[in-house]
């Protein structure tokens, strides 16, 4: 998501049609929502955008959606237009002038009555019981959504730490290639039915084949204690590397708290 404040602010008409079609071009190229503020749009500029939020002093809303329909929801609040009107300078003329009370709140109980806030609850809700659990609906297209986004956050921002950690596990594959025998895999592990006979009579090749099974034990040790602590070691300095991200995202949560 790119936030921008009046990219179109100090220039003119020609140079304002260039920025929003770089910015719409940005927008469908790299898959990103931008929002940005416009102070009275041309009729032209206007219609560039997909959505429009139109808002009025107090921060009410006086329409959403589309900018094509705005024509016709201005019909529907009983607000006339001749045909050279243009519907956003009305309506900002509307937002504007305290004069037109009666219009600005045929636009707000419109606005109210096609999307309020019980549908968008309604519609981000589940029954459990028969009660109402405030928690958005289980959908695969969110889980693809946050799968996609860790891929491209673990390959992409956190590849060195990603090439670490696979350094490091490379690291230690070797070391305990070196170590150990690769013959520790060739003894029978399995306890015969004649266990603890003969126990004074053992061949070399049982005492050799018995060291091999204890360094056969020693090396699946080391890969469930080794292996676990290098992925908590690499994963303890990632985090390091984003207390600040990790601050800022709870203070977003919680503004109140003390800087």
């Amino acid at each position: 998501m790119l936030c921008i404040d009046e990219p179109t602010s100090g220039l003119d008409s020609s140079a304002a049609l260039v920025v929003i079609n770089c910015l719409k071009v940005l927008s469908r190229r790299h898959g990103m929502t931008i929002i940005a503020s416009i102070h009275q749009p041309n009729n032209d500029l206007f219609h560039m955008f997909d959505n429009i939020y139109v808002l009025a002093k107090g921060g009410v809303c006086l329409y959403t959606g589309p900018p094509l329909p705005l024509r016709q929801h201005l019909h529907d609040c009983d607000i006339k237009l001749t045909q050279n009107d243009v519907p956003i300078e009305t309506v900002l003329t509307i937002a504007s002038d305290g004069n037109r009370t009666t219009d600005f709140g045929k636009l707000m109980s419109k606005q109210n009555s096609n999307e309020s806030d019980d549908k968008l609850i309604e519609g981000n809700t589940r029954l459990v019981y028969g009660k109402q659990n405030p928690t958005k609906r289980f959908s695969f297209r969110d889980v693809y959504c946050l799968l996609t986004r860790s891929m491209r956050y673990a390959y992409i921002s956190q590849w060195k730490t990603l090439g670490l950690q696979i350094a490091m596990l490379i690291y230690t594959g070797m070391m305990l290639r070196v170590i150990m025998d690769t013959k520790i895999i060739v003894p029978d592990g399995c306890v015969t039915i004649e266990l603890g006979a003969g126990c004074d009579h053992q061949s070399d090749a049982d005492i050799i084949n018995e060291n091999f099974l204890k360094d056969n034990i020693k090396f699946l040790m080391a890969l469930v204690v080794v292996v676990p602590v290098q992925i908590m070691f690499v994963f303890s300095i990632s985090f390091c590397a984003e207390v600040a991200i990790f601050c800022n995202e709870h203070y977003n949560v919680t503004p109140n708290l003390p800087r």
